[in-house]
């Protein structure tokens, strides 16, 4: 098990901006996800797939009430950590061909579960279709009675195809968005970087002992970009927390916190790994109106090699932020932690 180890950190506010290391290119990506209907019609939380580059399959469900979602490579059953689903589904996507900006893909879902009931005949769907960037393509609707506690009156499936940066072969991200109730459960976990410590489920055994340098990138509307720079220990996992930033909405300024952890890792099968989480706290005027994280693993990273994470589109109350963008990139040290 890799215990927790929080370290002191050299960061420098602002750093020079030549000093941070391009990103990789970015590419179309197919997302399956499924999101709670609420009664305003903005899309206040989803779980998915963070981006299917070539094929993908898992679960994506709701639990007593469409409020609370979950998602999973595996069936989910009484012993997993959601218990089983109240609503939900089976995903597979492919992406058979890109061109330009769009994407032939090809999709298959199965309604597995019900208002707590699990689906022997539920209704499914198969198809080819060509998406393109931005493109909202609805797969399924399935309704619930309101409950107390939660608004939503379902859970929404659909597809679309954005732009995500290049990832390394083999890397592996899944990502949860919440808002409402549940982001003050999620709040605490986030806050935390308790993610570096996620990941014990097959792992062999820490790697050897690997420091990261972190710049966290704040592109502001005119284009200009705001750097934090972070070096830490990932022997064998570290976490992280930045300063808040500020971003421009519709309704004024809101706040947002980035923090997550660094694991360095041997799996089961031998391959050394980085395995990451980044987690994000939205607020607006103090109030709290969105919690997020994604969880990915990546083959340890080449000297000089660098990755980069682009967190999900930032939301306020709801509503897209389109005039902000943050992203986190990450490069092996050639130094120890000042």
């Amino acid at each position: 098990m890799i215990a927790t180890l929080f370290v002191a950190a050299s960061l420098g506010l602002p750093a020079v901006l030549a000093q941070v290391p391009q990103g990789p290119p970015k590419e179309l990506v197919l997302r399956i996800s499924a999101t709670p209907i609420y009664p305003d019609g903005k899309v206040h939380s989803w779980v998915g797939s963070d981006g299917v580059t070539s094929e993908d399959s898992g679960y994506l469900f709701g639990g007593p009430n469409p409020c609370s979602a979950g998602a999973s490579v595996k069936e989910p059953d009484a012993s997993s950590p959601h218990g089983i689903p109240g609503y939900g589904w089976r995903y597979f996507g492919r992406v058979l061909q890109r061109q330009d900006d769009n994407l032939l893909v090809e999709i298959e879902w199965h309604r597995l579960w019900d208002q707590s009931r699990r689906l022997e005949n539920g209704q499914k769907g198969s198809m080819q279709v060509s998406l393109h960037v931005g493109d909202r393509l609805p797969l399924d609707d399935i309704y619930a009675p309101l409950v107390a506690g939660c608004d939503a009156s379902g859970m929404h499936l659909e597809a679309s195809v954005s732009e995500r940066t290049v990832q390394p072969p083999g890397a592996k991200m899944t990502g949860v968005e919440v808002a409402g109730a549940r982001a003050a459960e999620l709040e605490s976990v986030v806050r935390s970087g308790a993610g570096a410590t996620g990941f014990g489920s097959g792992i062999a055994s820490a790697a050897e002992p690997v420091n990261v340098d972190l710049w966290l990138v704040h592109t502001l509307p005119n284009g200009t970009e705001e750097v934090q720079r972070m070096t830490m220990s990932a022997s064998p996992s570290s976490n992280f927390r930045f300063p808040p930033i500020t971003v421009s909405t519709s309704q004024g300024n809101a706040t947002v916190e980035i923090s997550g952890g660094v694991s360095a890792i041997v799996d089961v099968s031998g391959q050394k790994q980085l395995r990451v989480i980044i987690g994000r706290v939205v607020r607006d005027n103090s109030a709290l109106n969105g919690v997020g994280h994604s969880i990915s693993a990546h083959p340890m990273p080449k000297p000089g090699e660098v990755y980069s994470f682009e967190t999900p589109e930032l939301r306020s109350k709801g509503e897209p932020v389109k005039s902000d963008r943050v992203s986190l990139r990450l490069r092996i040290a050639s130094k120890e932690p000042e």
